[in-house]
């Protein structure tokens, strides 16, 4: 899984870092890497969403997996992920939500 924020050298404290260290304990060590300090590749830096977004002032968060993760999630259920990212822009986690 790849981590990035569309900039060539997000920071560590960024969303994405926190991200990667918010989904860290959720997938296999080493498995989760942040564009630009762990990785050169898919680091979303030619989105054009991501372009927007930022130029907006909001915060951009790119998620690459690979096919078989997408396939373990969709298996497992996507609630802990779902609750990490919640939880890194502080959104109230979905199963806080349906109590």
């Amino acid at each position: 899984m790849i981590i990035a924020d569309g900039t060539p050298a997000p920071p560590a404290d960024g969303p994405a870092g926190r991200l990667r260290a918010a989904l860290a304990p959720l997938v296999s060590p080493g498995r989760v890497l942040l564009f630009g300090a762990d990785v050169g590749q898919l680091g979303a830096t030619t989105n054009v969403e991501a372009a927007l977004v930022r130029g907006a002032g909001a915060p951009f968060v790119h998620v690459e997996m690979s096919q078989a993760f997408r396939r373990r999630l969709r298996a497992a259920g996507a609630r802990p992920l779902a609750d990490a990212i919640a939880r890194v822009f502080s959104v109230a986690p979905a199963a806080a939500k349906e109590r």
